[in-house]
């Protein structure tokens, strides 16, 4: 009976794709930005949406993403570092134009860059509150995130990039 589980066992890992020992990748708990004009100073400072992302991801990614501190997640055998590299958010829902969130991906693996990916999401609608807006576009990028993780490849364009 115990060799019938272990094997039920070891046939789910493989159906799911799933090795033993495998490590989970590794993400900073925070989205860094490019540079000090990506956004405003504003944005910057009082939206977290680049603080809550990082939380998605590992969520939603079903043990392939772990948090991890930046100096850990540097020296880690598998790592995913992501750039904010443009970004435009006001308040007013769709009677204030666009808005905007556009992220730079590198899946780095024993030290070098194995995939890499540009994302951008975008809308014209968003909520009344700015901050508000990046989350719900943060949300849709961390879904082509973790579609791009199933296959990562380098160079990939995700969300409306496509």
């Amino acid at each position: 009976m115990k060799k019938m589980r272990v094997l039920m066992c070891l046939a789910g890992l493989l159906v799911t794709g799933t090795t033993l020992g495998a490590m989970p990748i590794l993400i900073g708990p925070v989205i860094p930005y490019a540079d000090k004009d990506v956004g405003n100073e504003n944005v910057q400072n009082e939206c977290d949406w680049n603080k809550r992302m990082p939380d998605q991801l590992v969520r939603n990614s079903e043990g392939k993403l772990r948090l991890e501190t930046p100096e850990n997640a540097e020296s880690a055998p598998s790592r995913l570092e992501l750039l904010t590299t443009a970004l435009h958010t006001i308040g007013g829902g769709g009677l204030t134009g666009p808005k905007w969130i556009a992220l730079s991906g590198s899946l780095y693996q024993d030290g070098l860059l194995a995939a890499s990916f540009t994302a951008l999401r975008r809308t014209m609608r968003g909520s009344f509150s700015g901050c508000k807006t990046l989350v719900s576009l943060s949300e849709e990028l961390s879904g082509d995130i973790l579609e791009w993780l199933e296959n990562p490849v380098m160079d990939a364009k995700l969300g409306d990039q496509k």
